[in-house]
């Protein structure tokens, strides 16, 4: 999985014979090529503009040929497609937004831009088309926009978890880190499954010096699967400061026997937090 590493990574120091300190949190952000696009092939919702002897079918596979032609990074090919979807039936919104993927990808910004809006002109209530220009917008720092398209993305589709994790980008790019943990705590919530939304959680919980809340994110991380030592190691650091040695203990043990590594000097660490 590609990540963008906003921050500097977590570690441990002893800073004296009791206590030790986080030197500073990493947020993780799972993305694609351009951020967190989306392409879409469903059948669009409403039509604002009238075609004669349109065949929506044959512009839905030729939609989907052209979303396996991007994913295959030939992005020529697949604007031709998309262009032969949209030539086919000019009311359907998906192909406007997909072609808008693949020139945002290529550079050419100014298409991608009219590509989206026309998408959304057709259907207004495209979650994925508000999303797309979102990260668009993010992309150039157009921070106010950005942030505009994004919560229509969400209001829209409150479960949609790559809108949320491009507005926790968007808030941490400002600076606005309680913003950024307030959004992610909401995406949590509509995804309550997901081990990387709650790794995320709980990173930016430590960021914030929020260990309570950290520790309850990387726990869930972990039941949902998410076993990393970088996780249990988080997961140790939150239990220590929110006051459960025991269970910092415990972990910090199991990852030093394991011989998964994730933090340094923990036999010493052990040592002092067992006086």
């Amino acid at each position: 999985m590609k990540c963008i590493k906003l921050l500097a990574t977590v570690s441990l120091t002893l800073a004296s014979p009791v206590a030790m300190l986080a030197e500073s949190v990493a947020i993780d952000l799972p993305s694609q090529e351009a951020f967190a696009m989306d392409l879409s092939y469903n059948t669009p919702t409403s039509y604002l503009i009238d075609t004669v002897g349109a065949t929506p079918q044959i512009a839905v596979e030729h939609n989907k040929s052209a979303m396996a032609l991007a994913q295959d990074g030939k992005l020529d090919a697949a604007i031709a497609t998309y262009i032969r979807s949209i030539e086919s039936d000019t009311h359907y919104p998906q192909p406007w937004s997909n072609v808008a993927v693949a020139y945002y990808r290529k550079g050419q910004r100014e298409n991608a831009r009219l590509a989206l809006h026309h998408a959304l002109a057709l259907d207004p209530n495209f979650s994925e088309a508000h999303n797309n220009l979102g990260t668009m917008l993010l992309g150039d720092k157009e921070y106010v926009k950005a942030e505009r398209a994004l919560k229509t993305a969400v209001q829209l589709r409150p479960d949609y978890e790559k809108a949320y994790l491009n507005l926790v980008r968007l808030y941490l790019e400002q600076n606005e880190e309680e913003k950024a943990w307030d959004c992610q705590r909401s995406a949590t919530e509509r995804n309550p499954n997901n081990e990387v939304a709650l790794s995320i959680l709980g990173q930016l919980s430590l960021r914030l010096n929020k260990y309570g809340d950290a520790a309850v994110a990387y726990e869930r991380a972990v039941e949902k699967g998410d076993g990393r030592s970088e996780t249990l190691s988080n997961l140790a650091y939150a239990y220590f400061m929110n006051g459960q040695t025991d269970k910092a203990v415990e972990i910090y043990e199991k990852l030093a026997h394991s011989g998964q590594g994730g933090t340094r000097g923990v036999e010493e660490l052990i040592a002092q937090m067992s006086k």
